[in-house]
This record gives structure tokens, sequence and C-alpha cells, in this order.
């Protein structure tokens, strides 16, 4: 895919030609496309005479690429000339070796990138870059191992998704995103024992409302530095094998609303029990009976001050 499609082409003073693609689109989707390998652009000498070539979409806001299980070689030359471009997503190009160059794309607010299995690194100038950045999700980045200090810079960042991402070992300090209100991490390396990056989690204490933790096997507890959080509303718990308790420190986040126990065999054992088909409160009841909503495996337990269970002692 390159300068033949569809190009508009124009006479700029001088008689140079140049070609540009939609100069007016806003939105543009590649979606299902099998056989696609390679987009790229075209340099000078590939038109006749010499002409300059310009690819741009000078007035793109969205774009979005979907599952082109194919697509290998994405070379567009930077987005600098799409100064407008504010929501970019990635998904399901599992050949894809690179991101492309993101310098000028500061107007940029939302950027997803999803199964691209390929992409070995983050490059650290597409942090300098997005300043302007609300909304950041990373996920099923399998051969990712690190993610570069940078993307402590982007203060701008609201909501940060980094989750499926089974080779992750480095996590970059999350001090300095104070505008940060929600938050998913995990799993990652099964090496690992504890999450990574979660030292710095008390600077988010007044800003983080909405946490989602996923763990993995090596997971044996709720890390500690959640105590920190008092500002959290809404905690959501997935995939944590082998915790069988939940902390103390849960009551002192006063201002915690709904919690969600999801694929949590061990913690759901404790929080109710099951007998002859009714629900009963468990062992850990107590220390989640404060909170106005519960949510277990998808199941209300609790709506506000309803009860849906029977909280006798046994």
């Amino acid at each position: 895919m390159g300068h033949k499609f569809d190009p508009t082409k124009s006479n700029s003073p001088g008689g140079v030609e140049s070609i540009k693609l939609f100069p007016a689109l806003r939105e543009l989707r590649l979606d299902s496309l099998p056989s696609l390998e390679e987009w790229i652009e075209v340099d000078d000498d590939d038109i006749a005479g010499g002409g300059k070539v310009e690819i741009v979409f000078p007035c793109l806001e969205i774009l979005k690429i979907d599952n082109c299980p194919r697509l290998e070689i994405w070379q567009i030359g930077g987005f600098s000339s799409h100064h407008k471009l504010s929501h970019l997503e990635i998904s399901k190009c599992y050949k894809l070796m690179a991101i492309p160059s993101m310098n000028g794309l500061s107007s940029l607010q939302l950027l997803r990138i999803n199964k691209c299995f390929n992409i070995r690194s983050i490059p650290e100038e597409c942090l300098r870059c997005l300043t302007a950045l609300k909304e950041l999700t990373f996920s099923n980045f399998d051969g990712v191992e690190a993610f570069p200090e940078g993307l402590r810079n982007l203060i701008s960042l609201q909501r940060l998704h980094i989750f499926e991402c089974s080779n992750l070992k480095h996590l970059f300090p999350l001090e300095a995103l104070k505008s940060l209100i929600e938050l998913t991490m995990g799993p990652f390396s099964s090496d690992l024992e504890e999450f990574p990056g979660l030292d710095c989690v008390i600077h988010l204490r007044a800003s983080l409302k909405d946490l989602t933790l996923i763990g993995w096997d090596k997971i044996k507890f709720l890390p500690d530095q959640l105590q920190h959080l008092t500002a959290l509303k809404s905690l959501t718990l997935r995939k944590f094998n082998r915790v069988e308790v939940l902390p103390d420190w849960l009551g002192n986040l006063s201002s915690l609303q709904d919690l969600d126990i999801r694929e949590c065999p061990n913690l759901k054992k404790r929080c109710i029990k099951y007998i002859e088909g009714k629900k009963y409160a468990g062992e850990e009841w107590s220390k989640i009976s404060h909170i106005s909503k519960i949510w277990i495996d998808w199941e209300v337990i609790k709506r506000h001050e309803k009860l849906y269970i029977n909280v006798e002692d046994i």
C-alpha cells in the first residue's frame, strides 16, 4: 500500500508535483485485511520526474488498524503531518515488528496497542512526544520485557492499562502520573513474586479512583502498597489463585464503594460459604462488609445496604 492508494495530485509553486492522501479525511480504519503485508511511504524517486511525494492525512483524527495478521512493515514516515490525530488503535497485527515513529503526535489523547506479539520494545521517542496523552493501553505484549522510563513523563495521563504481558519484568515508576485515575496491571512475568512499579503508588493516593489487578501463580498476597490509596472507589481483583485471605488494611480504604473479585477460588470460598444451596458469610466477610457493592465471579453479593447472603455466624 503506497502512493497508488487513491492519491490526490496538485502542483505547488515552481511546478513541483505533490501527492496527498485524502486531504479531508477525519477517520481511517483498516479492518480484516488478511493479505496486507506492508504500508510504506513512497520515496520521491518513485514518481516520474522526481516530483515531491507527501503521504499525509492533514485532517485525520482517528486511525484504527485491526486484524491485519500479515502486516509486518509499517513505514509511514512518522506522524509529523498528522497534527490533528487524537485517537490511534493498533490491534491483532501479529507480525508487526515495530511501532512507527510518533514524532509530531502532540495532539494524541488515546493510544491502544493490543495483540501485536512480534513487537519487542516500545520506542523511547514516543514518550517524549505524547504530552497530551490521556489514555494508554498496552495489552498482550508477550515480547516486551520492560517499558521505557520515559513513560513517567506522560503527565496528562488519566487511564493506564498494561495487562497480559507475560514476559514483562520491569515497569516504569508511577509517581509522576499525578493525574492518573484508572489503572489496570498484570499478569506479568512468572518469575516475579510481586507487582513491579507499585513502590511509588503512594504518590497516587489523591488521584487514583479505579484499580484492576490481575494476578499470576507466584503472587501469594495482595500488594501492601494499596493501603495508601485512600481515594480509591473501585477495586477489581482477578486470577489471584494463591491468595487465601484479604489484608486487614482493606477496611482502611474508606472511599472504596465497589469490590469485584473474579477467578480467585480461594478468596471466594473464604468470603462465602455454600450450605445446602444457600449462601452464608465466610471467615473473610467482616473485612469487606462495609463496601457498598460487592461482586464475586460476576454475581452480586451486596448492593448498597441490601445483602444477598445470610450473614449469620457459622
